[in-house]
Order: structure tokens, then C-alpha cells, then sequence
């Protein structure tokens, strides 16, 4: 197990660049990170994947004959095409989990939605029974003003 900064020393980049790589291969889950008292440590196969990452290769050539057959070359190869699916790997769980983060919010926006929409509705049938209530008391002040005349007289 390596500590960060040895990591950043050995492959010649910044510790933040290890850390961000840490996160973007997602090597913690793959158990080759582990932190400890506030001190994170890499395993060597860690330290590999990070260094493959750092090969960017823009294009894959086609292999020639003789680099078909040179060992060195096809497992260099396969350890990109690792990385490329450790990464991939990643990438797919965090969408997933982005993903299920947007569908608890759209629910629950759903839910405040429905809530308003019931809010409003009670709102307006209250409305409209003061609305009435108003009437009434109208419609019956006038029955009172006649009742207290015809005492009167």
C-alpha cells in the first residue's frame, strides 16, 4: 500500500489528480483505496489503473503481426481495455444512482403538486360557501328590517 503523495511522486502528477482519478475509476469500491485515520493508501494494482488512465490513447491502431504475438503489447492492451470498463463501470453506477436521486425528487414533486391542487380546490369551495354565507346574511337582514316594521307598527 502506497500513500497519495508517493502515488503523485511516482507517476509524476499532482495529488489532486490522483484523488480525482481515485474517484473516476472508482477504485475505491473496487477495494484498491482505502483511507485510515485521515490517510488514504493505494495498492499496486491501483497505482496500475491510475497509470493507464493517464495513457491516453486517442485511437487504437490496428496490431501488426509480430505485436499480435508480443505478449507485452496485447496485455498492455487488455490492462487499457480494464481501465476503459473499470471507468465505464463507474460512470454506469453513478448514472444509475443520479438517476434514482431524479425520480425520488420528480415523486415528491408530484406529491407537493397534488397536495396544491387539493389546497386550491379547498380554497375555492370555501370561497364559495362565504360567498353564500354573505348572501344569506343580506337575503336576511331584509327579512329582519321588515319583521322589526310590521312590531313597530
Amino acid at each position: 500500500m502506497t500513500k497519495v503523495a508517493e502515488v503523485a511522486e511516482i507517476l509524476m502528477i499532482s495529488r489532486n489528480t490522483v484523488y480525482r482519478k481515485i474517484n473516476e475509476l472508482s477504485l475505491k469500491k473496487n477495494g484498491c483505496v482505502t483511507t485510515k485515520n485521515r490517510s488514504t493508501t493505494v495498492t499496486d494494482k491501483g497505482i496500475e489503473l491510475i497509470r493507464l488512465s493517464l495513457d491516453h490513447v486517442t485511437e487504437l491502431q490496428p496490431l501488426s503481426e509480430s505485436e499480435l504475438q508480443d505478449t507485452s503489447t496485447a496485455k498492455q492492451y487488455q490492462q487499457l481495455i480494464d481501465v476503459t470498463l473499470v471507468t465505464l463501470n463507474g460512470t454506469i453506477e453513478e448514472l444509475k444512482n443520479i438517476i434514482k436521486e431524479k425520480d425520488i425528487l420528480i415523486e415528491d414533486l408530484r406529491k407537493d403538486k397534488d397536495r396544491l391542487m387539493q389546497m386550491q380546490e379547498n380554497s375555492q369551495v370555501l370561497l364559495v360557501r362565504e360567498q353564500e354565507r354573505v348572501l344569506m346574511l343580506e337575503e336576511n337582514k331584509g327579512f329582519w328590517s321588515r319583521f322589526k316594521k310590521k312590531q313597530s307598527n
